[in-house]
């Protein structure tokens, strides 16, 4: 048993989930199409922005697009909280948004 144990976690040992955490922030612009939803921010990328790809490492705006897993949930929460004018806290990973420039939305909290 713990011959066939330690092969499978060597296996799987190197699959780590990359993301990031971000300050918190209130939505400055929502900028919603059929191809992508984006949020303006001033967002501090906790672990530094070179854990980002260099195509969005940049940007101001975080995006998610309708093939991202929590589409719907992710920007209904985005459009509630621009409107109320809540502040905001994201969970980034990768590139995403227009020309895939944009840091990808993983997950959004909400506070009060």
């Amino acid at each position: 048993m713990e011959r066939y144990l330690l092969p499978f976690l060597f296996l799987f040992s190197s699959f780590v989930f990359a993301g990031s955490d971000t300050s918190t922030t209130k939505i400055k612009q929502l900028y919603v199409n059929a191809y992508w939803v984006m949020a303006e921010v001033e967002v501090d990328i906790i672990g530094g922005r070179n854990n980002l790809p260099s195509e969005c490492r940049n940007s101001p705006f975080v995006a998610i697009t309708p093939t991202d897993a929590g589409y719907d949930i992710i920007t209904t929460t985005l459009m509630m909280a621009y409107a109320a004018n809540k502040t905001v806290r994201f969970w980034v990973e990768g590139c995403s948004g227009q020309n895939r420039q944009q840091i990808k939305i993983i997950s959004v909290r909400v506070y009060g």
